[in-house]
């Protein structure tokens, strides 16, 4: 960002013969903020992926071990598999906030592109359908207390959960596919990104289809 910084501040100035004094001043300036701005965005990501990481932690670990005042049952069920999904996305964020530190761009490769940005759709799919599929268990839990009861059972839950997380699967294989590592060119400085790949001449019109997909 800041060779962009430095474009901008070479274009806002009007008069050719001050353009260098002037850049050098206005870069010194986005320097400095920049690096305040960059050291307050790092100390909140640490915080936010500390607390993520060490709350979920202790979920998974609570669930697995129940004591007298909890019990397993179908909420806790579809509970651990949330704090799973969003453990894997918070892990996931730490790729990215790297990637957006180097110079160079993407670091992990092709095979990482595939997998890491695919991993972020997958936590999205599973997140969404088991807060749904809570939803869906307390409203029948509410109107049909008695038929329900075949419906709130451990077993049960555990099936459903399976599903979500295979059918999530299955939703994200065509970004498996799709994902592809590039080098770009951006005013003469090489970068790595991933991008959308699949049927070459027709990537957008396929992006897009998947999109419609991904929404419905």
């Amino acid at each position: 960002m800041e060779w962009l910084n430095r474009s901008e501040c070479l274009n806002d100035t009007e008069l050719p013969s001050y353009r260098s004094n002037n850049g050098s001043i206005c870069e010194a300036e986005s320097n400095g903020t920049s690096t305040y701005f960059n050291l307050a965005l790092v100390t909140g990501f640490l915080c936010i992926f500390f607390v993520g990481f060490f709350s979920n932690i202790l979920v998974i670990c609570v669930s697995f071990r129940p004591s007298r005042s909890m019990t397993v049952n179908t909420i806790n069920t579809y509970i651990l598999n949330l704090c799973l999904s969003d453990l894997i996305y918070i892990i996931g964020c730490v790729f990215f906030t790297v990637t957006n530190y180097n110079l160079q761009g993407w670091l992990f490769g092709d095979i990482g592109c595939r997998i890491i940005i695919s991993l972020d759709l997958f936590t999205m799919h599973v997140s969404s359908y088991i807060l749904t599929l809570m939803s869906l268990e307390r409203y029948v839990a509410v109107v049909h207390p008695m038929k329900s009861l075949q419906y709130r059972s451990t077993t049960f839950a555990r099936r459903m959960s399976a599903s979500i997380w295979i059918s999530a699967l299955i939703l994200i294989s065509p970004m498996l596919m799709a994902m592809k590592e590039i080098t770009l060119d951006f005013n003469g400085v090489e970068k790595r990104t991933c991008t959308w790949d699949l049927f070459g001449n027709e990537n957008i019109s396929s992006f897009y289809r998947y999109q419609l997909v991904v929404f419905l």
